[in-house]
This record gives C-alpha cells, sequence and structure tokens, in this order.
C-alpha cells in the first residue's frame, strides 16, 4: 500500500481518501443545511463526535468554516 506523508503523520493513501471524503461529507453538510453542532453533524453523518470534531478543526484550521456561539457551538460554512 502506498503511504503519503502529510506533514507530521503518515497516512495510506486509502487513509488519505477517506479522510478527504470525510472532510468533503462534513462540508457538504454545512453548505447544504445551515449551521449544526458536531453532535448533530456526528448523528446525520454516522461518525462518532470526535472524528467530526477533528474533521471541522481542520475545516476552521483551512479557513472553510468556521465554530459561531451558542450553548452547542455550531459550525458553519
Amino acid at each position: 500500500m502506498r503511504t503519503i506523508d502529510v506533514g507530521d503523520d503518515s497516512l495510506s493513501a486509502d487513509q488519505l481518501t477517506v479522510r478527504r471524503t470525510n472532510l468533503g461529507l462534513v462540508l457538504r453538510r454545512l453548505r447544504d443545511h445551515g449551521p449544526r453542532s458536531r453532535a448533530t453533524l456526528a448523528t446525520e453523518l454516522g461518525m462518532t463526535r470526535s472524528a467530526v470534531s477533528t474533521l471541522v478543526t481542520e475545516l476552521a484550521e483551512r479557513g472553510l468554516v468556521r465554530v459561531v456561539g451558542g450553548s452547542a457551538h455550531d459550525i458553519e460554512t
């Protein structure tokens, strides 16, 4: 299996594909359905809250989403 260097971590090509796919799923869900919490995203997408949190952090670091106030910390595009 091919391994791709992505900074400090090395991911296999399959893992990188899954990560990119999941980033796209989170981003599209927010675009299509508006702001929502990480917990709601996790439920709607069938992912763990931890996985969604990691993906949202990456999207926020790239400037593609932002976390807005409120008790549930909604995410928006």
